[in-house]
This record gives C-alpha cells, structure tokens and sequence, in this order.
C-alpha cells in the first residue's frame, strides 16, 4: 500500500513501557494494518518484566507488511538473573535465502527498568556463524564510576580500542583518553605493543563543581569547550570550537587558457593542482537565561549551519512557575525557518497541547502536527493537516493504570491504516 504523507505517528508509545500504580507482569504488543477489507497482523511483540519493571523476556514476531503471516523478523531476549546476562537473538528471515541470525550477550553491572542508567561489565556480538566479530569489556571504579572501556573488533585484523576516564579528588571526571592499539614487529623481529592516541580531552571545574572547560584533540581536531555563569551561578553561554587543518586547493590568479591538441599530445606529464593546509573552525554554541536555554546554533566558518530558538512562557507574581515552560521552538537550517514548536498547558502546568509545523524550501508551511494531551501529560490525539485539511489522525487510549491499550491510525474519511493493541498482566 503506498504512502501519500510522512509516516510520522506509529511508533509514538509503541516502545515504551508506562508503569501506572500496579507493576506489570507481561506485556503484549498486537499490530494491524489494514488493507481494502482485511486485517494483517503487522507483529506481535510479548515482553515479561520482574517486580522491579527489569526486562526478563521478550519474544517478538514482524511480519511482511502485505503478505498475512510471513515472517520477516524474529526478536528474543532472556534475562538471567543470577549471572545477570542478557542474551538477545534477532532473526532476519530472507525469501529464497538462509535465514540470517545475529547474537548479542551482555552481562551487567547493574540492570533496571531504565536502559539509560543501565552498567554493563561485558558485551559480546556473535555473527551468523556464531562466532564472536565484537567484544566491549568495562571497568569501574569503587563509586561505580567508568574507568576504561576495551573494545575488540575481530573482522579482518584484530583490532583494539580503549577508552580511559580519570576523576579528580571531588569524584568529577577529569580527563578522557582513547588509544587505537595494535601489535607490530620492531627491527630485531620482536613482537611489540604499539598504541596511537586518538583523544585527550581534560575537563576543569569551578569551586561550586560546576563543568566551566573542556579541551584537548579528538583525532585531527583540536576541542576548546568555555562555560560562563552569572553570580547565581545560572549558565550563561556554552561555547564549543573546533579547529582542524585541512588541504585545500591553491587557485591561480589567472586562469591558463585550454592547451592545443599538439601541446597536450606532447605533455608527458600533467602537473598535479597546487594545495595548502588551511585551520577550518566549527563553533557550536549555547546561550541562557536565568539557567533556560534561549538559542543554540551551530557554524562551519562564518557561516551558520542551524540554529535553535527558544522561547518560555510570560511568568506572573501569582504564577512563578510558567517562566520554566517552553512556548515556542524554531529550528532554521542555512538561516531558513525549517520546523517550529508551540506549546499549551493547562491550569496546573501540564502540556495540553503540542502544535508542529514543518516548512519546505521556500518558507511556506508543508504540513501541521498536533498532539493533544489528557490530565495526566500522556498524548491521546495526533492529528496531521496540510492547511486545514485533517490527512490522518492517530487517537489513544489508557487504562486505569495509565498504561496504553490502544492506538489507531487513520487516514483521511476515517478509512483505518493501521491500529495496536496493549495487554497486560500484574503483579
């Protein structure tokens, strides 16, 4: 079935887990597309949690968008809790082909219901003949702080990377230092280690703890990173300047005219085009208000590549706490307006609705996204026009809990796409 608009919708709360008041148990995923008069099974995804909302299993299947029940895609996860390994398999099944299977293994430090605080000792990843081609090994510190990360690369030559990270005697990250490794052969035909640096990057703080320089080299690039605050000790710019030297072609003053037949048959060697190193400066920068970010942007040169902008609703003596809520957001690109954000909020400061419009080249309004919003700050509604007219509307439901058990999208005339439903079990 073809797409007329941007498939923007589906994957909203598709991957995410939305604990309410009682612990989930088991999760399943059901997705329909719908084509002419039939209902295909677009996937069918169950994942089991612990009491503490930790991934325990999962076992997905991913069907062929138009042809009912062909299985392109198998996912497995299954968590060992006493030697806290994760394994995940995930099969690609091919038309008239092997089925290819990739592997991963990791092994944790500390596993939660939140993959972004998750610590992992080891990872592994084994390709389709098992054998493993990438293995990342991870040190700590007593306070649980990153102290080098080994990564082995087994495709070809065997290669080695190392990441290092130091703390000062406040537990704040001081220096961050990368090493490609590699063995070698000396001139007395010993084997010997040789290592390269790749990055050092020191870090400075103020008396109040606070990040105020970053600088070192990454690769050819050198990294000058200034943070200033006021007296309150709010930020007020971020600065960051990268410099690399790069070759660059030398142009004549004058252009030479085209050389005859009879010359260029004689030439017995065309003479390379002149270059020079030259430093090339990108800045990223950021700029505050009262600790709020307002503007960031982006430069190669002179030049600005993209910038952001960012504007905080109007505060009252009565209602002090508007001034931290975003009202509008707008993103140029090449100092064109690109994409735009508003932002509605009900009486206790909850978003209540959420308007994008993106534009095309020429500055005029390609198409418009709003998101509605219920009490509790979860979407219930997304609707996407182009001027006034309603293109697809993606509409969801939640139990008491507050957990989704239903998302439907539909084109325009109400003609149903696609729709999914959640099931749970609890604790």
């Amino acid at each position: 079935m073809k797409r007329t608009i941007p498939f923007l919708f589906f994957l909203l709360g598709c991957g995410n887990i939305l604990f309410g008041q009682t612990a989930i148990k088991e999760k399943i995923e059901i997705a329909y597309g719908f084509q002419n008069q039939d209902s295909i099974v677009r996937f069918r995804k169950t994942s089991d949690y612990d009491k503490e909302g930790r991934l325990t299993s999962k076992h997905n299947y991913l069907y062929h968008y138009t042809q009912p029940g062909l299985l392109i895609k198998e996912e497995k996860a299954l968590f060992n809790a006493s030697t806290k390994v994760l394994t995940e398999n995930v099969t690609n099944y091919i038309q008239g082909k092997e089925p290819v299977e990739k592997k991963t293994e990791t092994c944790y430090l500390n596993y939660t219901d939140n993959p972004k605080e998750d610590q992992y000792i080891w990872q592994r990843i084994y390709n389709k003949f098992g054998e493993i081609y990438r293995e990342d090994t991870l040190s700590y510190n007593d306070q649980n702080q990153l102290l080098e990360i080994a990564t082995y690369d087994y495709r070809g030559n065997t290669s080695l990377r190392r990441d290092y990270y130091s703390y000062n005697k406040k537990q704040q990250q001081s220096k961050w230092e990368t090493y490609f490794c590699w063995t070698s052969i000396d001139i007395k035909s010993r084997v010997v280690e040789r290592r390269r640096l790749e990055r050092r990057i020191r870090y400075r703080y103020n008396r109040a703890g606070k990040l105020i320089s970053s600088k070192g080299k990454y690769l050819k690039k050198r990294i000058n990173q200034r943070i200033k605050y006021d007296k309150d000790g709010y930020p007020v710019e971020d600065k960051t300047i990268e410099k690399i030297k790069v070759r660059r072609l030398v142009k004549p003053i004058q252009p030479l005219p085209p050389p005859s037949k009879e010359e260029d048959q004689g030439a017995k060697k065309k003479k390379k085009p002149k270059t020079k190193l030259v430093t090339v400066s990108n800045m990223r920068i950021k700029r505050y208000d009262k600790g709020r970010l307002i503007e960031e942007a982006i430069y190669s040169g002179n030049k600005e590549l993209k910038s952001v902008t960012k504007t905080y609703c109007a505060a009252t003596e009565a209602d002090h706490h508007k001034d931290s809520l975003p009202q509008k957001v707008s993103v140029y690109n090449d100092n064109k307006l690109t994409e735009t954000f508003e932002y509605e909020y009900n009486n206790k400061h909850q978003l209540a609705k959420k308007t994008n419009i993106k534009y095309s080249t020429t500055g005029n309004p390609r198409y418009t996204i709003v998101t509605y919003y219920n009490d509790q700050g979860k979407p219930i509604k997304e609707e996407q026009l182009r001027q006034t007219k309603v293109l697809s509307t993606l509409s969801l439901k939640y139990n008491e809990q507050g957990n989704l058990i239903e998302q439907s999208l539909s084109m325009q005339n109400n003609k149903k796409l696609e729709k999914t439903t959640y099931i749970y079990k609890y604790y």
